[in-house]
């Protein structure tokens, strides 16, 4: 009698282990799903301040040194740039249409997986002084 009550309560362990079991793969799934979007986000938040510091720089004067130009492949530099994942940068300089005067200053980040992290743009616009220190000197 005493080892046929052993065989059920093995056999109630193992139901309820796979029960259990069955029970924890949805949220096993869930925390790896959850793992990716941190990690995505995360990329995406980087990039956005490398992006910001970079527009930084060019908006300083920095833009002088490309000139205008339509999607240059320029380079992120930094520690935090060999963690990124594959992509393109892409600056563009162009005067604005409606006033001369000023430069659009454009960076994206185009990823070559774009599950890895997203695309993300920037633009800002300066002042263009070429123009004005010509002016300067003709008088």
């Amino acid at each position: 009698m005493v080892g046929y009550r052993k065989g059920w309560l093995t056999m109630e362990m193992i139901t309820a282990l796979a029960v259990l079991s069955i029970a924890f793969l949805p949220l096993l799934t869930f925390h790896a799903a959850g793992t990716r979007h941190v990690q995505r986000n995360y990329r995406k938040a980087v990039l956005s301040e490398m992006i910001g510091d970079r527009l930084a720089i060019l908006r300083k004067g920095g833009w002088k040194e490309y000139g205008p130009c339509k999607d240059l492949e320029i380079e992120f530099f930094g520690n935090a740039a060999e963690k990124l994942p594959d992509g393109r940068l892409l600056l563009s300089i162009s005067e604005k249409s409606e006033d001369p005067n000023l430069l659009s200053i454009k960076l994206v980040w185009r990823p070559n997986n774009t599950e890895a992290a997203g695309k993300v743009r920037r633009e800002t616009f300066v002042f263009n002084d070429s123009e004005h220190r010509q002016g300067e000197g003709r008088q």
